[in-house]
């Protein structure tokens, strides 16, 4: 009888986590938090491969192949090395300004999964003719420390760096092209770029990217990442200003 009243105070205490997991896709949310916790431990569970390219690779891998639906991921082709499994993704922009070519600006990247676990990323050089690689791993460093709000699926981290790297209206120009939408409201300057998978699944994943800009500066304070069942945030490092020395 005495066990009755414990076995229901302990589904109360667990309900919440319980419907966290149904809600998020199974215990995809578990595996993410634990992907969390490996990040703000970077160097411990992590390692790099600088060159070409850049190249995570995951000590202990956490995430799993069928968790890359919760993020509308799929690959363009994939191939098969026994126990190893090749994704090779792609993004296309899914409209095209005038005198544009979509494919100019595509994205693109490599994930090698190893028992069916996300074993590495690879991201090709072309992608740091945009930004540099120490501001790409100081991103990664910084979702280690994430707010995590499960009711909006989100996670928002500020990145920290030694050396300010400003990303400029240009530089997203280059990369990215025209975007969307731009919208210019007081000293804020957002632009809004989507991209769409190219993938051979009926309804492909889209990316939504919104960078709000200072509007004077035209550098970027912050970037937020939709997809599907997810959102991250990034804020952005404030550029040092002329003739400060940036924060050790």
């Amino acid at each position: 009888m005495n066990g009755r009243p414990a076995l229901l105070r302990n589904l109360r205490r667990l309900s919440p986590l319980l419907f966290a997991c149904l809600l998020l896709g199974g215990c995809v949310y578990l595996r993410l938090l634990e992907l969390r916790d490996q990040l703000a431990d970077f160097d411990r569970f992590f390692s790099i491969r600088s060159a070409p390219g850049l190249t995570l690779i995951c000590q202990q891998p956490v995430l799993l192949v069928e968790d890359m639906g919760f993020f509308g991921l799929a690959p363009e082709w994939q191939t098969r090395l026994g126990v190893a499994l090749r994704w090779h993704l792609r993004w296309i922009k899914d409209y095209a300004a005038p005198g544009e070519q979509p494919e100019d600006y595509e994205v693109t990247a490599d994930f090698m999964f190893v028992d069916g676990k996300l074993k590495s990323v690879h991201l090709p050089e072309r992608v740091f003719t945009f930004v540099p690689k120490s501001l790409v791993l100081a991103a990664l460093r910084s979702l280690g420390h994430a707010s995590v709000d499960k009711s909006r699926q989100s996670a928002r981290a500020a990145i920290a760096m030694a050396k300010n790297s400003p990303l400029t209206r240009s530089d997203l120009l280059r990369f990215l092209g025209t975007p969307l939408e731009a919208r210019h409201t007081g000293d804020i300057l957002r632009l809004h770029y989507r991209y769409t998978m190219v993938a051979d699944v009926p309804s492909p994943g889209k990316i939504d990217l919104t960078f709000t800009l200072d509007a004077t500066t035209e550098s970027v304070a912050h970037v937020e990442v939709r997809m599907p069942h997810a959102v991250i945030e990034l804020d952005w490092p404030k550029p040092a200003a002329a003739g400060t020395a940036p924060a050790p």
